[in-house]
């Protein structure tokens, strides 16, 4: 009714004006009349955390960010179907974490302890990376010829009523009334929203920091799509999309580094490539090191994207069949060229010679662009990855631990889940990564803001010196300098050592420490009822009572950690007051080459069992000094952990969720053990654990 009102009358200037402070008269008369039953709870609550604040009003704006690049730039199909996907998932975690937040605001009681606004802001904050990782690999790709149309849905008139609006002050909810009147235009590409008025307001209400951000859109991929004209392209894209490569955060990383997807790098070597390449070439790929190639379809050769000044690198079967009939006849006696192909992305290779049985035999081609054998010099064991520009040749430094914008790419990648931790990366590698995951994630301290018995704010943080909980008059801001002294990282490097034993590098200390009892260990083993019989456990352990009742009656899961410092960590829980919460301090290995710092406590008590007995020894809530004394460090351990986390916090009426920089507790064991993107340490509860025996 409001909308035809306005739009049956003319719309300029002083019309407008004077029906919105009518209007306004109106509503206030109204409100007057009718109060609002929960207006004087509401009012308890004016403000969000700044952090809370800061992670909507961020995810908003790098949202819409997001959003416009996806209509000016020019998309390969490839990203369109990986971007559009994963920017429209973050979308609905976007809106409902943020709707979630008004409906605190509406109810009556106002906001509640157990909101978890921590958690809606770790949320937020998930949501805010992802947007802005995607805008990042949005910026890769050109801008489009032609600006895109403006979105709008109202005519000129209305447009022109809402710039009066905002000018003389008046909220967006006339302007959208305004905005009804117009008929709906086609969908078209839409512009980034002006600079948030509130956002130059330091003092907001929560209402206005909710009011001062949209509803997220979701984007229909097929708005993106349109018809490829060059069918050059359409080979590259489709080579590309079918090559695992491809999808790899070392080849993210080189894109962004590099300014260039891809698929174009990849079109513009094909195209450069001239009359060298014909029908016969119909495979086009990227190699492990971003390499493209263009590959014959008998498999006889593969041109690189590596040149020099008699053009590409060749890579020829016939070339690698001589050299193997030299260094190994009998591997080619009675066959012909014919019977080898060759393998484009070999390990440690840019390419290797592979026989009728599909064996890779002994000869490749190296880093050098020749031939030799797989274990000379010829053939460099780690060559070093190659920029992803194609007039570049092949560098001797190794560009992932030399360059800052690669490493904090892929790092980024890891971070935000959108690939997996690399596990084929040397030492160095895995160090540099490891190191720029930290600097990413930051050195967090955990602590509590609280009150006195006095009512007077108080903040108790985890001194890292005396691994207890440690109280300051005042809020984190005054006592900020002090509290983050004692901040700690979460990732920690994981490697071998000669003997066969798990290594560890102390994220303390930066000491690297062997764990003496990790022989023979397989850290991807997960243990349940269905597995927990396969001897990997000695048997007799497995008749102890808490042990049985744990797995095979209670579902509950066993993971293998290291428990790095013998002495105890006293956090604390919440039970309306806070009371200590003694925990062991281990690593939960993911990869087999990241560690992930976890504190483990107990589940209302923990038992200690030795693996190969059945007896076990009450650990309690590690108390007294004769139950510390029962643990070991630098060993590993079995933890028998509960599946449903949050309800073993809720039966124990405790709950660590105040605590800032402590991830939430995941629903099953499972969530927490697949991800290693927490910006929180993880907390766990245990019932049981077992001391691993020498093997």
């Amino acid at each position: 009714m409001l909308s035809s009102e306005i739009c049956g009358h003319s719309t300029n200037t002083s019309q407008i004006i004077e029906w919105v402070k009518t209007m306004s008269s109106s509503l206030s008369a109204r409100a007057e009349q009718f109060p609002n039953p929960f207006m004087e709870q509401a009012q308890a609550v004016v403000e969000f955390s700044r952090g809370l604040s800061s992670a909507l009003k961020g995810a908003n704006h790098q949202r819409k960010d997001a959003f416009f690049q996806f209509f000016t730039r020019q998309l390969p199909k490839q990203a369109i179907r990986e971007l559009v996907p994963e920017f429209n998932k973050a979308v609905r975690e976007y809106n409902r974490n943020r709707n979630k937040l008004k409906a605190m605001l509406t109810r009556g009681g106002g906001i509640q302890p157990e909101d978890k606004l921590f958690t809606v802001e770790e949320n937020l904050k998930n949501a805010m990376r992802t947007f802005q990782r995607i805008k990042d690999l949005l910026l890769v790709y050109p801008k489009v010829k032609n600006e895109p149309a403006r979105a709008t849905a109202m005519n000129a008139t209305a447009r022109a009523g809402v710039n009066i609006l905002k000018a003389a002050g008046y909220g967006l909810s006339a302007a959208i009334i305004l905005a009804s009147c117009a008929p709906p235009l086609a969908e078209v590409a839409p512009v980034p929203d002006q600079e948030d008025e509130e956002e130059k307001n330091p003092t907001q209400t929560a209402q206005d920091v909710i009011d001062g951000t949209q509803e997220g859109q979701e984007i229909d991929p097929a708005t993106l799509e349109a018809p490829t004209a060059d069918p050059l392209l359409e080979k590259v894209e489709t080579g590309l999309g079918s090559n695992p490569n491809s999808q790899t955060s070392y080849v993210r990383a080189l894109e962004i580094h590099n300014n260039e997807s891809m698929v174009q790098a990849c079109l513009d070597f094909v195209k450069r490539l001239d009359n060298r390449i014909d029908i016969n070439y119909n495979t086009i790929g990227i190699n492990q090191y971003g390499i493209c190639y263009a590959k014959s379809d008998d498999g006889s050769q593969i041109i690189f994207d590596k040149w020099d000044a008699n053009g590409p690198l060749y890579v020829t079967r016939a070339a690698g069949f001589d050299l193997l009939s030299k260094l190994n006849p009998q591997a080619t006696d009675g066959k012909t060229e014919e019977d080898f192909s060759l393998e484009e992305n070999a390990a440690n290779t840019f390419a290797v010679l592979k026989d009728d049985q599909g064996n890779l035999t002994e000869v490749g081609v190296g880093i050098n662009g020749q031939w030799g054998t797989t274990g000379s010099t010829e053939l460099v064991a780690t060559p070093t990855a190659p920029s992803a520009n194609s007039e570049t040749d092949l560098e001797e430094e190794n560009l992932l631990t030399s360059n800052p914008e690669v490493i904090s790419s892929m790092a980024s990648d890891v971070l935000s889940g959108k690939t997996e931790f690399p596990i084929d990366l040397n030492p160095e590698q895995n160090s540099a990564l490891i190191k720029e995951m930290n600097a990413q994630r930051g050195s967090k301290p955990v602590y509590v803001e609280a009150v006195d018995e006095n009512n007077n704010p108080t903040v108790m943080y985890y001194n890292t010196e005396t691994r207890q909980m440690e109280t300051l008059k005042g809020t984190y801001e005054d006592n900020k300098e002090i509290i983050d002294q004692h901040g700690f990282d979460i990732y920690v490097e994981i490697g071998q050592n000669e003997q066969g034993l798990t290594t560890y590098v102390h994220p303390d200390t930066g000491e690297e420490i062997a764990v003496e009892n990790s022989g023979g260990i397989d850290w991807d083993w997960v243990g349940d009822k269905s597995n927990i019989n396969n001897g990997y456990i000695d048997p007799e352990t497995l008749k102890n009572q808490s042990v049985d009742f744990a797995i095979n009656q209670n579902n509950e899961k066993v993971v293998q950690v290291i428990v790095i410092n013998k002495d105890i960590a006293s956090l604390v829980s919440s039970q309306g007051m806070y009371f200590d919460y003694n925990c062991l301090e281990t690593i939960i290995v993911r990869n087999k080459k990241l560690g992930i710092r976890t504190f483990i406590g107990p589940s209302g008590g923990m038992d200690l069992v030795i693996e190969g007995s059945s007896e076990e020894e009450a650990l309690g809530r590690f108390k007294s000094s004769d139950q510390r004394k029962k643990i070991k460090e630098n060993v590993v351990y079995y933890v028998i952990f509960e599946q449903n986390q949050p309800e073993s916090w809720e039966r124990s009426k405790q709950t660590m969720d105040p605590l800032e920089n402590v991830a939430d507790a995941k629903d099953t064991i499972e969530e927490m053990l697949s991800g290693h993107s927490t910006d929180g340490v993880v907390i766990l509860r245990s019932p049981v654990i077992i001391l691993r025996k020498n093997k």
